[in-house]
């Protein structure tokens, strides 16, 4: 498996809140590393791995792709649709952002988020509710939460980022610092996502 890492620099301690859960599969780094960069410390540590994990998948997938469109300013926000909620909470955005949260129609369990590339001041949470799919009752800790760029094709997607998620009453949940496509996985796949 190849590793590469790189760090996104955030601002002070004070402005972060608490640190986001950490990305799983790969090895941790010595947190006195930490270096400056652009005027504040570097608190957020993404390992950027190529993992094989198997998508969540819906027993009746819907036919239409479900779009919120919703404006989240400094105060934060909270949007929903189609089994996703995307907690963005104050201070996490400097100016008022038009997000554009896409659930695709189809049988995986995925969101997709604009602008892509937005990075975030703290933090947010992702959620996604299990009900119908094949994670429904899944084991807590075989979830994960993924972040891809590459379709999701025969049951597996291609994480290029993996973050410890929970799973609890059905709804797995985990925390991002930046826009794009994500979902809920299980570690280890199997073909059509079984």
């Amino acid at each position: 498996m190849l590793v590469l890492v790189f760090g996104l620099g955030a601002c002070a301690s004070d402005v972060m809140g608490p640190e986001p859960t950490p990305p799983v599969n790969s090895a941790e780094l010595d947190p006195s590393a930490s270096a400056p960069l652009l005027g504040g410390v570097i608190r957020t540590v993404l390992k950027i791995v190529n993992s094989l994990l198997g998508a969540v998948v819906r027993l009746n997938p819907p036919t239409t792709t479900t779009t919120v469109v919703q404006w989240v300013g400094p105060g934060g926000g909270v949007m929903r649709g189609a089994g996703v909620e995307l907690r963005i909470p104050s201070g996490a955005l400097r100016q008022s952002t038009k997000i554009t949260m896409t659930v695709p129609a189809g049988q995986y369990v995925q969101a997709d988020f604009q602008p892509h590339g937005l990075k975030f001041q703290k933090p947010v949470e992702l959620r996604f509710d299990m009900t119908g799919t094949n994670a429904e009752n899944g084991a807590t800790d075989s979830m994960v939460g993924a972040y891809f760029t590459a379709p999701i094709e025969n049951g597996v997607i291609k994480a290029t980022e993996v973050y410890t998620a929970t799973l609890s009453r059905g709804v797995v949940q985990f925390k991002i610092n930046h826009f794009s496509m994500y979902a809920p996985a299980r570690r280890g796949y199997t073909a059509a996502g079984g």
